[in-house]
C-alpha cells in the first residue's frame, strides 16, 4: 500500500517534469569522449 502510493507520486512528479525518469538526468557537462565501436577515444569533444 505505502509502496503503491510512492509510485504514484513518482510518476505524478515525472509527469510535472518536476523530477526525470529512470536512466535520464539533468547534468552539466563540459566536455564529452567520442568512442568507436571497440572503445577507442577518438576525440575529446569541449
Amino acid at each position: 500500500m505505502i509502496l503503491q502510493s510512492l509510485v504514484q507520486y513518482y510518476e505524478a512528479l515525472a509527469q510535472r517534469g518536476e523530477i526525470t525518469r529512470p536512466g535520464w538526468c539533468n547534468a552539466k557537462v563540459s566536455f564529452a569522449l567520442d568512442l568507436s565501436a571497440d572503445g577507442e577515444l577518438k576525440r575529446m569533444i569541449l
